[in-house]
């Protein structure tokens, strides 16, 4: 069976409404095992999650293969299960065997759950990474059932029967079981009979280079070690940490091009670049003005101490908006990109957006870090908010003409440019909730978490309000958005039909 079409802006808002799921009950999980976990089991669940990244790589490999090969037709599921099931049993074993030289101070019960959340990891990822290429909604639905169940299993777990670790890895696992269950359920109506070795094949022969691009991102966080080394503290990390994580604020609205890669991979359309590109900032641009508005009392929410690194964090948030054109170029050049289906050659995908955009990536981070060394190893802030201002102020100069460097490619390539017109009203448009935001903004900074997000609390919505009034009245698509949510609300319309003038692939 051939994947249905996907349809851009309904996967689109339901992968905005997971992601806003996400950040909810994320929160309440890790305030539930902050809570009740010891510093020293806390402690070690981290530093477990950590020692299982390492364990999940061919899970990693397997994915990114899958992904694009469903989204092509492909009748690749049985063998992707049954790979990711044995691959699995074979992991979570060697974690319990190696268990005494990884975490020798934990009970044996910890490591046996241990052992199972890796095990579901498997199942679900391989079932999540089938649902993307088959229908992207279905992976939507999933992570909100996973963050949903993680967070009801903790609340009855860790904080009422007090299972403490036990209990943090069985409502993980348990979670994952879920949604590996209600994933496959709604992707039960895929081809599951044939099992295709040649794609295990492809997926061992071509797994350098999903190891390589994992090897280039991973040199992101090298960042925080980096600084931490060179001065010789701890404090400013968590400065940057409180400073990134209100500057990342935009980034949310990436969720709305969530169906872009696998609509990509089955055909390649200018229109469906460009659709999520004003889609995108039809979001982002009222974020990003919004964090540079109430940089400071937001920071304040998290801890009074971090408000001082507000132009930081104001620095970031436009990072964060530059870094979507960056995301957006990025997806389509790699579902643009088909070497897999025409060449089977090494020297072929070395000249490929596969290996080229890693590469390109490679040369970003190395110049980051190389620029970080150097600027504070000769010139030491006095004040740990000049260090997060001047570690903002490099990470944006670095990303600005890369970004800009592969929008450029891919506008190249796929004949497309940005939607400057749309992009610059919904700019103007959120220039009109300056005024009240200002307005209403809290003249004092509470204390208090609850009373700061309550005096907060009006401001954000006030501007939320005049944005998203001014923008129904004067963008037409932006109407259409609305009307299609409501219309689906109402009848349940189904947004996924299924394309008859496709011929399937072998």
């Amino acid at each position: 069976m051939k994947p249905p079409r996907v349809r851009l802006r309904y996967v689109g808002l339901l992968s905005l409404v997971a992601s806003i799921v996400a950040v909810g009950c994320g929160a309440l999980f890790s305030l539930i095992v902050s809570r009740r976990l010891q510093p020293w089991e806390l402690g070690e669940w981290r530093y477990i999650s950590s020692v299982f990244t390492y364990f999940l790589i061919p899970l990693n490999i397997l994915n990114f293969w899958t992904v694009r090969y469903v989204s092509r037709g492909f009748q690749v599921y049985s063998t992707v299960v049954l790979t990711g099931l044995l691959v699995g049993v074979f992991a979570s074993v060697s974690f319990h065997a190696l268990s005494p030289l990884l975490v020798d101070r934990l009970e044996h019960t910890v490591i046996v759950v241990a052992s199972l959340q890796l095990f579901t990891m498997f199942v679900a990822g391989c079932i999540d990474s089938l649902a993307l290429g088959f229908k992207p909604q279905v992976a939507q639905y999933g992570s909100m059932s996973f963050e949903i169940v993680k967070t009801v299993m903790a609340y009855f777990l860790i904080l009422l029967l007090r299972m403490r670790l036990v209990g943090a890895f069985i409502s993980v696992a348990f979670a994952f079981a879920v949604k590996a269950f209600i994933e496959f359920l709604m992707i039960r109506d895929a081809e599951w009979k044939r099992f295709n070795p040649g794609f295990l094949k492809d997926v061992i022969r071509l797994s350098w280079l999903p190891l390589y691009s994992t090897f280039v991102s991973s040199l992101a966080s090298l960042d925080v070690i980096v600084i931490t080394a060179i001065l010789g503290e701890t404090v400013s990390i968590g400065f940057w940490t409180a400073a990134f994580t209100i500057g990342n604020l935009p980034s949310i609205a990436l969720s709305l091009s969530a169906g872009l890669y696998p609509h990509l991979l089955r055909e390649v359309k200018v229109k469906d670049v460009e659709l999520s590109t004003r889609l995108v900032y039809m979001l982002s641009t009222p974020i990003t003005l919004g964090i540079i508005l109430i940089a400071e009392p937001l920071l304040n929410i998290l801890r009074p101490e971090y408000a001082t690194v507000w132009v930081a964090s104001s620095i970031l948030a436009v990072n964060s908006y530059l870094l979507g054109i960056s995301s957006i170029s990025s997806t389509s050049l790699m579902g643009s990109e088909d070497i897999e289906l025409r060449d089977k050659a090494f020297k072929s995908y070395l000249g490929s957006v596969l290996f080229k955009l890693p590469s390109l990536n490679l040369a970003r981070f190395t110049t980051y870090l190389v620029i970080l060394v150097v600027f504070f190893s000769t010139f030491k802030p006095d004040t740990v908010s000049a260090t997060i201002t001047l570690w903002a102020i490099i990470r944006l100069l670095v990303n600005l003409p890369f970004s800009l460097y592969v929008a450029y490619w891919s506008a190249r390539r796929l004949k497309w440019s940005l939607p400057f017109k749309q992009m610059g009203k919904y700019l103007i448009l959120s220039l009109f909730m300056v005024p009240p935001v200002l307005l209403v903004k809290p003249r004092s900074l509470s204390v208090q978490a609850v009373n700061a997000l309550l005096e907060l609390a009006p401001s954000i919505l006030l501007g939320a309000s005049v944005y998203l009034s001014l923008l129904y009245v004067f963008d037409r698509e932006f109407r259409s958005l609305v009307s299609g949510v409501l219309r689906f609300l109402k009848t349940y319309y189904l947004v996924y039909a299924p394309r008859d003038d496709r011929k399937p692939y072998g």
